[in-house]
């Protein structure tokens, strides 16, 4: 990995040496039996599923806005589409001229903020995969503007 020794602290000001050292403890089982979580059922939910699991609802007490999925710098969301646009520009130069041709899928689509402000404009069409149903109901309203 090229920057794993980056350090860094998580949301919860938790300190970590490296990515690495970050994703260990993310995702090492917890040492209390009684912390480990369980399904409907009563089984045990793997760690990476209580990840995924905590990323849900982190994004549910997010508004579905710009801001809201910018974490408040939602004025960043210009530069961002433009500087992503020059990034797809210089990988696929000659593909993106044939544009119709082109299917896309936005993963971790949010809103359609990507979608709407880079992809559509450039491919043939763009599947948004969003496990936020909020999300989605609001890419499809600003997706269909």
């Amino acid at each position: 990995m090229a920057n794993s020794a980056v350090a860094g602290i998580d949301t919860d000001g938790r300190m970590y040496r490296s990515i690495e050292e970050m994703w260990n403890a993310e995702l090492a089982p917890p040492a209390d039996e009684d912390a480990v979580e369980k399904d409907e059922n009563g089984s045990k939910v793997s760690t990476s599923c209580e990840w995924y699991a905590k990323a849900l609802r982190y994004w549910q007490t997010v508004e579905a806005s710009v801001d809201g999925v910018l974490g408040g710098f939602g004025t960043v969301s210009t530069i961002d589409l433009s500087t992503s646009a020059a990034f797809l520009a210089a990988l696929m130069p000659d593909t993106l001229k044939n544009r119709a041709s082109i299917c896309a899928a936005d993963c971790g689509a949010g809103i359609g903020r990507v979608s709407k402000g880079l992809l559509v404009e450039r491919v043939g069409a763009v599947d948004l995969v969003e496990p936020d149903e909020r999300f989605l109901a609001k890419a499809r309203e600003d997706l269909a503007e």
